[in-house]
């Protein structure tokens, strides 16, 4: 989706910016597999945006209590109190302002990863196994 941004410009929603190249990476990617097995060994590293936050906070956290306790300086004990505000924000709103930046930069969801992971799994055949398993039981079924 785009919004307007000014005079005619205009902004990409970062969520379909990242859907657009999860699909062009897919198509690209096609049936093959050593492809497929490579792009799953990606996806098991990725850290999805959640988790980028909260190492982002405890950095900030660990950080400025470290400096105002060794230059004993009351001013940094500020950035734990920002980062774990931020924080906060971002579990009560769930669209921070540093959710958007990092949406923006291209991290994903957790949600975004594994839609990605099943769509591979399902071009890797991953589910036709389960399809065979479901037309038995149905097929058994109707005999009975």
């Amino acid at each position: 989706m785009q919004r307007l941004m000014g005079r005619n410009r205009f902004e990409v929603d970062p969520a379909d910016l990242i859907h657009f190249r999860t699909l062009k990476r897919i198509e690209k990617i096609g049936s093959d597999h050593s492809k497929i097995e490579f792009r799953m060994r990606q996806l098991e590293t990725e850290w999805p945006i959640e988790k980028v936050l909260q190492a982002k906070a405890a950095a900030a956290v660990v950080f400025g209590t470290y400096m105002g306790l060794r230059r004993r300086n009351r001013a940094w004990f500020a950035l734990p109190l920002i980062a774990s505000g931020l924080l906060l924000q971002h579990t009560l709103m769930e669209n921070s302002p540093d959710f958007r930046l990092l949406r923006r930069w291209g991290f994903r969801t957790q949600q975004e990863i594994d839609e990605e992971r099943s769509i591979l799994k399902g071009l890797r055949g991953d589910f036709s196994r389960i399809n065979e398993l479901a037309v038995s039981k149905v097929m058994e079924a109707a005999q009975h």
